[in-house]
């Protein structure tokens, strides 16, 4: 885990970087850490199945938040407004904390 924030810590300014160039945008998904169920204290990507047997297709929690989210970025796009952001992220913090 160290070992990829070090990575991603070094490679992220220069990814930042190349994406601004050629107008590209990155997202950079997030996940938090918990002590309870589900158990991640890391706050790592599921990769294993934590969160549910989705956890690797379109219905596991962390891709649809993902979907979410680039349907908000797209749609901010197309008319300029932020707002669809905020929207989506709210709702994926709802969802969240009714999981």
């Amino acid at each position: 885990m160290q070992m990829q924030w070090a990575m991603l810590t070094l490679l992220k300014p220069s990814i930042n970087e190349w994406a601004d160039d050629n107008k590209i945008v990155v997202l950079y998904p997030q996940t938090k850490k918990s002590l309870f169920m589900p158990l991640n204290p890391q706050g790592c990507w599921d990769w294993w199945g934590y969160s549910s047997a989705d956890y690797a297709n379109q219905k596991g929690a962390q891709i649809k938040a993902v979907k979410q989210m680039l349907t908000a970025i797209s749609a901010s796009n197309k008319d300029g407004n932020t707002a669809n952001m905020d929207e989506a992220e709210n709702k994926l913090h709802s969802e969240a904390n009714n999981d």
